[in-house]
């Protein structure tokens, strides 16, 4: 079966085709490269943000004469 396109959906896909190469000659990878590179940043992110959060929460435990509280910093402010 021969799908029919029209003129425009080419012009659309040729676009996208080259706008992928594009990205691997600047970049040195693949869109689906950067894709899998973006989602381990943003994991390593939250694993990051998730263990200030922790200790964040043990000097408040340990130094609350310091002005360490659970109202001096939130993990919200931080990732603002």
């Amino acid at each position: 079966m021969v799908v029919q396109r029209t003129a425009a959906e080419c012009r659309a896909n040729a676009a996208f085709i080259a706008e992928a190469g594009t990205v691997h000659h600047e970049t040195g990878l693949t869109p689906r490269q950067l894709v899998e590179q973006r989602d381990a940043l943003a994991e390593a992110l939250l694993q990051t943000t998730d263990v200030y959060e922790a200790m964040r929460s043990k000097l408040a435990e340990m130094y609350p004469q310091d002005g360490w509280s659970a109202e001096t910093m939130t993990i919200d402010q931080a990732r603002a």
